[in-house]
Protein backbone atom coordinates (compact mmCIF):
# COMPACT_ATOMS: atom_id res chain seq x y z
CA UNK A 1 0.00 0.00 0.00
CA UNK A 2 2.87 2.40 0.66
CA UNK A 3 3.98 2.00 -2.96
CA UNK A 4 0.47 2.79 -4.11
CA UNK A 5 0.14 5.79 -1.80
CA UNK A 6 3.52 7.08 -2.98
CA UNK A 7 1.89 7.80 -6.33
CA UNK A 8 -0.18 10.53 -4.65
CA UNK A 9 2.97 12.65 -4.89
CA UNK A 10 2.09 13.24 -8.55
CA UNK A 11 -1.36 14.63 -7.76
CA UNK A 12 -1.97 18.28 -7.01
CA UNK A 13 -4.28 18.41 -4.00
CA UNK A 14 -7.00 16.16 -5.44
CA UNK A 15 -7.20 12.53 -6.48
CA UNK A 16 -10.01 10.43 -7.87
CA UNK A 17 -9.84 6.67 -7.72
CA UNK A 18 -10.34 6.44 -11.51
CA UNK A 19 -6.91 8.00 -12.03
CA UNK A 20 -5.22 5.24 -10.02
CA UNK A 21 -7.22 2.63 -11.94
CA UNK A 22 -6.06 4.12 -15.24
CA UNK A 23 -2.44 4.20 -14.06
CA UNK A 24 -2.75 0.45 -13.50
CA UNK A 25 -4.69 -0.38 -16.66
CA UNK A 26 -3.26 -3.79 -17.66
CA UNK A 27 -4.03 -3.08 -21.34
CA UNK A 28 -1.95 0.11 -21.39
CA UNK A 29 1.74 0.22 -22.21
CA UNK A 30 2.31 2.58 -19.28
CA UNK A 31 0.69 0.25 -16.71
CA UNK A 32 2.37 0.43 -13.30
CA UNK A 33 2.68 -2.94 -11.58
CA UNK A 34 1.96 -1.39 -8.17
CA UNK A 35 -1.58 -0.47 -9.23
CA UNK A 36 -2.08 -2.99 -12.03
CA UNK A 37 -5.68 -4.13 -12.16
CA UNK A 38 -6.77 -2.11 -9.12
CA UNK A 39 -10.56 -2.12 -9.11
CA UNK A 40 -12.66 0.83 -8.10
CA UNK A 41 -13.59 -0.93 -4.85
CA UNK A 42 -9.98 -1.76 -3.96
CA UNK A 43 -8.86 1.77 -4.83
CA UNK A 44 -11.59 3.34 -2.71
CA UNK A 45 -10.73 1.06 0.21
CA UNK A 46 -7.06 2.09 -0.07
CA UNK A 47 -7.85 5.80 -0.23
CA UNK A 48 -10.45 5.51 2.53
CA UNK A 49 -7.79 3.99 4.81
CA UNK A 50 -5.51 6.92 3.96
CA UNK A 51 -8.36 9.27 4.84
CA UNK A 52 -8.92 7.50 8.17
CA UNK A 53 -5.36 8.35 9.24
CA UNK A 54 -5.60 11.95 8.02
CA UNK A 55 -3.60 11.79 4.77
CA UNK A 56 -6.67 12.51 2.66
CA UNK A 57 -10.15 13.90 3.07
CA UNK A 58 -12.84 11.68 1.55
CA UNK A 59 -15.26 13.73 -0.54
CA UNK A 60 -17.43 10.77 -1.54
CA UNK A 61 -17.84 8.96 -4.83
CA UNK A 62 -14.17 8.01 -5.10
CA UNK A 63 -12.94 11.62 -4.83
CA UNK A 64 -10.39 12.78 -2.25
CA UNK A 65 -8.59 15.94 -1.25
CA UNK A 66 -4.94 15.54 -0.32
CA UNK A 67 -4.10 17.18 2.99
CA UNK A 68 -2.18 20.38 2.13
CA UNK A 69 0.47 19.77 4.79
CA UNK A 70 1.48 16.36 3.41
CA UNK A 71 3.16 16.81 0.01
CA UNK A 72 6.55 16.23 1.69
CA UNK A 73 5.34 12.86 2.99
CA UNK A 74 4.18 11.66 -0.42
CA UNK A 75 7.34 13.01 -2.08
CA UNK A 76 9.51 11.06 0.37
CA UNK A 77 7.55 7.88 -0.33
CA UNK A 78 7.72 8.49 -4.07
CA UNK A 79 11.50 8.96 -3.96
CA UNK A 80 11.84 5.81 -1.88
CA UNK A 81 9.81 3.59 -4.21
CA UNK A 82 10.07 5.22 -7.63
CA UNK A 83 13.48 6.87 -7.79
CA UNK A 84 14.70 4.44 -10.47
CA UNK A 85 11.27 4.34 -12.15
CA UNK A 86 10.31 7.99 -11.91
CA UNK A 87 9.72 8.28 -15.65
CA UNK A 88 7.44 5.22 -15.73
CA UNK A 89 5.35 6.50 -12.82
CA UNK A 90 5.20 9.99 -14.29
CA UNK A 91 4.16 8.60 -17.67
CA UNK A 92 1.36 6.57 -16.06
CA UNK A 93 0.09 9.68 -14.26
CA UNK A 94 0.26 11.82 -17.39
CA UNK A 95 -1.50 9.24 -19.55
CA UNK A 96 -4.19 8.65 -16.91
CA UNK A 97 -4.88 12.38 -16.64
CA UNK A 98 -4.99 12.60 -20.44
CA UNK A 99 -7.60 9.85 -20.54
CA UNK A 100 -9.62 11.60 -17.85
CA UNK A 101 -9.34 14.90 -19.74
CA UNK A 102 -10.70 13.25 -22.87
CA UNK A 103 -13.43 11.45 -20.93
CA UNK A 104 -14.71 14.57 -19.19
CA UNK A 105 -14.53 16.60 -22.41
CA UNK A 106 -16.61 13.93 -24.16
CA UNK A 107 -19.10 13.86 -21.29
CA UNK A 108 -19.44 17.64 -21.36
CA UNK A 109 -19.75 17.79 -25.15
CA UNK A 110 -22.48 15.14 -24.87
CA UNK A 111 -24.52 17.42 -22.63
CA UNK A 112 -23.38 16.34 -19.16
CA UNK A 113 -22.54 19.68 -17.58
CA UNK A 114 -22.33 18.00 -14.16
CA UNK A 115 -18.71 17.10 -14.95
CA UNK A 116 -17.67 20.76 -14.61
CA UNK A 117 -17.32 20.32 -10.84
CA UNK A 118 -14.92 17.40 -11.30
CA UNK A 119 -13.01 19.27 -14.00
CA UNK A 120 -12.64 22.17 -11.59
CA UNK A 121 -11.24 19.83 -8.95
CA UNK A 122 -8.97 18.19 -11.57
CA UNK A 123 -7.71 21.49 -13.05
CA UNK A 124 -4.40 21.49 -11.15
CA UNK A 125 -3.82 17.81 -12.00
CA UNK A 126 -4.57 18.41 -15.69
CA UNK A 127 -2.23 21.40 -15.79
CA UNK A 128 0.50 19.47 -13.97
CA UNK A 129 0.13 16.47 -16.30
CA UNK A 130 0.19 18.80 -19.32
CA UNK A 131 3.42 20.37 -18.10
CA UNK A 132 5.04 16.98 -17.45
CA UNK A 133 3.89 15.72 -20.85
CA UNK A 134 5.33 18.77 -22.64
CA UNK A 135 8.67 18.50 -20.87
CA UNK A 136 8.92 14.82 -21.84
CA UNK A 137 7.64 15.19 -25.42
CA UNK A 138 4.56 13.03 -24.83
CA UNK A 139 2.29 14.84 -27.27
CA UNK A 140 -0.88 12.77 -27.06
CA UNK A 141 -1.42 13.48 -23.36
CA UNK A 142 -0.60 17.17 -23.92
CA UNK A 143 -3.61 17.50 -26.19
CA UNK A 144 -5.74 15.07 -24.15
CA UNK A 145 -5.33 17.00 -20.92
CA UNK A 146 -6.14 20.17 -22.83
CA UNK A 147 -9.44 18.71 -24.02
CA UNK A 148 -10.74 18.67 -20.47
CA UNK A 149 -9.27 22.07 -19.72
CA UNK A 150 -10.90 23.55 -22.83
CA UNK A 151 -14.36 22.47 -21.69
CA UNK A 152 -13.75 23.74 -18.17
CA UNK A 153 -12.39 27.11 -19.26
CA UNK A 154 -15.13 27.63 -21.86
CA UNK A 155 -17.84 26.81 -19.31
CA UNK A 156 -16.38 29.11 -16.67
CA UNK A 157 -15.66 32.01 -19.05
CA UNK A 158 -11.90 31.74 -18.69
CA UNK A 159 -11.11 32.07 -22.39
CA UNK A 160 -8.01 34.18 -21.76
CA UNK A 161 -6.45 31.33 -19.77
CA UNK A 162 -7.37 28.86 -22.50
CA UNK A 163 -5.77 31.13 -25.13
CA UNK A 164 -2.58 31.33 -23.06
CA UNK A 165 -2.39 27.52 -22.86
CA UNK A 166 -2.81 27.22 -26.61
CA UNK A 167 -0.19 29.91 -27.28
CA UNK A 168 2.27 28.02 -25.08
CA UNK A 169 2.03 24.84 -27.14
CA UNK A 170 1.97 26.42 -30.60
CA UNK A 171 5.79 26.12 -30.94
CA UNK A 172 5.49 22.42 -30.05
CA UNK A 173 3.19 21.75 -33.00
CA UNK A 174 3.47 24.56 -35.59
CA UNK A 175 6.23 25.03 -38.14
CA UNK A 176 6.94 28.80 -38.08
CA UNK A 177 8.08 28.78 -41.71
CA UNK A 178 4.93 27.21 -43.14
CA UNK A 179 2.49 27.85 -40.28
CA UNK A 180 1.43 24.25 -40.78
CA UNK A 181 1.93 21.26 -38.51
CA UNK A 182 5.43 20.13 -37.65
CA UNK A 183 6.29 16.73 -39.15
CA UNK A 184 4.77 13.95 -37.08
CA UNK A 185 2.38 16.29 -35.28
CA UNK A 186 -0.41 16.42 -37.88
CA UNK A 187 -2.85 14.41 -35.75
CA UNK A 188 -2.73 17.09 -33.03
CA UNK A 189 -3.34 19.93 -35.44
CA UNK A 190 -7.08 20.27 -34.80
CA UNK A 191 -6.52 21.46 -31.23
CA UNK A 192 -4.25 24.29 -32.31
Amino acid sequence: ERKQLALLHLFQGFVEVNALQLMGNPKAEWCLPEVKGVTREVGIALLDRAAEIGLLTALGGGYYRIHPALPWFFRRLFEEYYLARRTAATRAFVEAMGELGNYYASQYAGGNSDVIGVLGAEEANLLHARSLARSNGWWDPVTSTMQGLQMFYAHTGRTAEWSRLVEEIVPDFVDPATEGPLPGKEEHWSLI
